[in-house]
C-alpha cells in the first residue's frame, strides 16, 4: 500500500514508502521535491486544495477521512486513488 507523509500548510510530501514510489513511479528523492497538488491532474487541484483546507485542517488526533482522487504519475499517466488522511503529531 503506498503511503506518504505530507505537510498540511504546504502540501509538500515529507516520506513516502517504496509502494508510493512504484505507484506514482518517482525516485523518493524525486517524490520527496513534490506536493499533493504537483501529483494531481490541473482539474482536480482546486478540489484537492479545498479538501484539505476544509476537511484535514478540522481533524482531531486519531481520526481519518477518506475520499477518491485521480492522481498523475511521473510519465503523466493517470490512476485513482482513495485518499486517507489522519491528523498526527
Amino acid at each position: 500500500q503506498a503511503l506518504w507523509i505530507f505537510d498540511l500548510d504546504t502540501l509538500r510530501l515529507l516520506a513516502a514508502n517504496a509502494a508510493a514510489e512504484r505507484a506514482y513511479r518517482y525516485p523518493r528523492a524525486e517524490m520527496l521535491e513534490r506536493t499533493l497538488l504537483d501529483l494531481a491532474p490541473e482539474e482536480q487541484q482546486p478540489i484537492l486544495r479545498r479538501c484539505f483546507e476544509k476537511v484535514a485542517h478540522n481533524l482531531v488526533e486519531g481520526e481519518s477521512r477518506a475520499r477518491s482522487f485521480q492522481q498523475r504519475r511521473k510519465d503523466g499517466t493517470l490512476f485513482e486513488v482513495e485518499l486517507t488522511f489522519q491528523a498526527c503529531q
